[in-house]
């Protein structure tokens, strides 16, 4: 079995799966409680929380710990523009759903005004275009920093740059989870930045918010005082410890994977590409973990193809497949309903060898020539 769907979730890593499973027997104490157990809980946390912030470069920033980035992202958004005045909303048609179904929500029944920053035929929106976009009444702008389904990068350090020199109430947020581990990023002018465990080899139900120390969010989970006021509920403690390893592994392992996962786009471009009737959509300049194409032969057939030999791909982004609708991805770039039907996403990391991806190119060569006459 060849895994080509890092995209979607990524294998847990063995140490880290140690380190958990060591943890879970040990610190079992919640890390609310005053006794000692408790409090061993409740240091490793927030010592856990100084490596994030430590592991990160980050300055007067704090963490969050949460589920996730889909619940990372609510309390981004939602935090923002429910503790204040100002309920304009800057973002772009292309995020993750946890992005565009939130601002929809807030839309709908919180009266917030949300504009969707259309993207180029690269997938990326420019400086220019987000600061046309700001009003007096704008809170928040959030902007991916790697698109999950193309693998488009946005100029983030020059966006919140912008923001910084000359709009400085106007907060600015990154959904990280495609980026964080796998390309080279400066987080200097990212006011809140959103991270998945799952992603990077770690545990599913463990993630960050990181934001500014001085920032209140209105809490999404109402509860109790846990992470500062601002997520009700006991926290996993063992998980979100754990996420700090995680997470420092995956920046120590990334500019070697970056070469090597760079050097497996390329030759899937130059072969793919070559091959008619293949449309390759992932931009030259994207992140090289991600290469989404196109073929004669719909995504199902050739999918169901390429499993029947071993390998695991997907259509689309996974917290979106199982909506019957086209992608809101491709369809923003600009992509035809017909051709965002046949396509594909492979999405890698540096576990995956050369001869794994040179046989999947092999396989989606045959099967275009079974199934197209």
């Amino acid at each position: 079995m060849v895994y080509l769907d890092y995209a979607a979730t990524t294998p847990l890593d063995s140490e880290v799966l140690n380190t958990y499973t060591t943890l879970l027997k040990s610190l079992f104490g919640n890390p609310d409680s005053i006794h000692t157990v408790g409090v061993e809980a409740s240091r490793l946390l927030e010592q856990a929380r100084g490596h994030i912030i430590d592991s990160l470069h980050l300055i007067k920033k704090d963490i969050i710990f949460t589920s996730g980035a889909s619940e990372s992202n609510n309390l981004a958004l939602k935090g923002v523009v429910l503790g204040q005045n100002k309920k304009h909303i800057i973002t772009t048609n292309i995020e993750h759903a946890s992005i565009i179904h939130t601002c929809q929500q807030l839309e709908k029944y919180f009266g917030c005004k949300v504009t969707y920053l259309p993207v180029n035929e690269q997938g990326v929106v420019t400086v220019e275009q987000v600061e046309r976009a700001i009003c007096e009444d704008t809170a928040v702008v959030s902007i991916m920093a790697v698109n999950n389904e193309v693998g488009s990068i946005n100029p983030i350090h020059e966006i919140g740059k912008m923001l910084h020199e000359r709009h400085r109430g106007i907060l600015f947020h990154c959904d990280l989870v495609q980026a964080v581990g796998k390309i080279p990023l400066s987080l200097e002018y990212v006011d809140m930045g959103t991270i998945s465990a799952h992603k990077i080899h770690g545990l599913k139900g463990s993630g960050i918010l990181f934001k500014p120390a001085s920032l209140y969010l209105e809490p999404v989970i109402c509860g109790g005082e846990q992470e500062r006021g601002m997520r009700g509920g006991t926290i996993n403690a063992p998980a979100q410890i754990v996420l700090a390893k995680t997470l420092r592994k995956a920046l120590t392992a990334q500019p070697k994977a970056y070469k090597h996962v760079s050097e497996l786009n390329q030759y899937l471009r130059n072969t793919l590409s070559q091959v008619e009737g293949v449309k390759v959509h992932s931009p030259v300049n994207g992140s090289p973990f991600i290469f989404n194409f196109a073929s004669p032969v719909p995504s199902e057939i050739m999918m169901n193809s390429l499993q029947s030999a071993g390998f695991m791909v997907s259509a689309k982004s996974t917290c979106s497949s199982q909506e019957q609708s086209a992608s809101h991805v491709l369809v923003a770039l600009g992509i035809s309903l017909e051709e965002a039907d046949h396509t594909i996403r492979v999405s890698m990391h540096e576990e995956v060898s050369h001869k794994d991806i040179e046989s999947f190119v092999k396989q989606v060569i045959t099967t275009i020539e079974k199934f197209v006459k």
